[in-house]
């Protein structure tokens, strides 16, 4: 396989992995309609995707897929894991970072079990991906 091939398959991966953010972006949009915080964050993932396509499976292996905790955790759809962790390393003592991870929280208590079902399953397949982008990332640089 040439490198052409190689990166024509890292860059499905990263479409990959930024249609599923959306499809989870969108989902809680469908399910908190009237929350302008959802529209909010909605709309910043959809500008960071678009300004830095590249980035959120970057930081997404970074802070999570590396943790093999949070890696194993979404895996195993454990739910009390997500609920019970006040994810320090994602917050680092920010603020902001912490009021996000909070009101995520908030909303995953008041989804459906077929919602949760739905995300748990969008975030298995972003696992799926970043095994596929680091493999094809390796390939390229042998």
């Amino acid at each position: 396989m040439n490198k052409n091939q190689i990166n024509e398959e890292i860059n499905e991966c990263v479409d990959n992995f930024n249609t599923i953010c959306m499809k989870i972006s969108n989902h809680f949009s469908t399910k908190f309609p009237k929350d302008l915080e959802v529209d909010v964050y909605k709309t910043a993932v959809m500008d960071f995707i678009k300004k830095k396509p590249r980035e959120p499976i970057s930081l997404f292996i970074k802070n999570v897929y590396a943790n093999d905790k949070y890696r194993e955790s979404i895996m195993s759809s454990n739910e009390n894991f997500f609920t019970n962790n006040n994810f320090d390393n994602l917050t680092q003592n920010d603020q902001s970072k912490m009021d996000i991870m909070h009101q995520i929280k908030s909303y995953w208590t008041k989804l459906s079990g077929n919602s949760r079902k739905f995300i748990f399953g969008a975030l298995q397949m972003l696992i799926d991906i970043c095994e596929c982008y680091i493999s094809k990332k390796t390939k390229l640089v042998q």
